[in-house]
């Protein structure tokens, strides 16, 4: 027992504690770094019923972290999409409906801030207006299972038509303006629901 001293005690209780310092310090940084999946169901699947407020507002959000919005333009985004997700009118009606928003969002912002959200808008749509597949992914982790479902099922039936070079604009397939022209691919009007 010669060789268990007072000093070679002294350095391992002080390298031992050493190292589960270092232990505890790591597990900090990884638990205040790791992002923790959130528990129950999500706002819109809670709330199904204020799915056009909770878009709205999660879209003025993503303006505000980008363009660092103060809380009234904030407001007054979030006011603007919740006036057009309100808004129901044919499919023609769209595009007119999203020129006026932008209108709309671009009287709310500064010069300054116009300029950058021209520089960002690629995060949001690539070429010919599709939406950038990051985009997609953030849009979906909003979604209820049933939406995604639905969503997914447009998205294959859209790739399916332009593969196929279909409609575009022109005649509409199975489901799609009712009540309007060739709605069930036959000629005929459709029952009204």
């Amino acid at each position: 027992m010669g060789w268990i001293t007072k000093t070679r005690v002294k350095y391992a209780l002080a390298g031992a504690g050493a190292f589960y310092i270092i232990l505890f310090v790591g597990y900090l940084v990884y638990a205040g770094t790791s992002q923790t999946a959130p528990q129950g169901p999500s706002e819109l699947e809670a709330h199904p019923e204020k799915q056009a407020e909770i878009v709205s507002q999660r879209r003025a959000e993503e303006m505000r972290e980008q363009l660092q919005l103060t809380e009234e333009q904030t407001r007054k985004i979030a006011d603007i999409y919740l006036k057009t997700e309100s808004a129901s009118s044919e499919d023609g009606e769209q595009r007119g409906r999203w020129r006026e928003q932008q209108k709309e969002i671009d009287q709310v912002l500064t010069a300054e801030q116009k300029a950058q959200l021209e520089q960002t808008r690629g995060q949001f749509g690539g070429p010919q207006g599709q939406v950038a597949p990051e985009r997609i992914e953030s849009l979906k982790q909003s979604m209820t299972p049933e939406q995604r479902e639905r969503f997914e099922k447009a998205s294959q039936r859209m790739q399916q038509q332009r593969g196929q070079g279909g409609p575009r604009g022109g005649q509409r397939g199975e489901g799609q303006g009712r009540g309007r022209g060739r709605g069930d691919g036959q000629g005929r009007q459709r029952p009204q629901e």
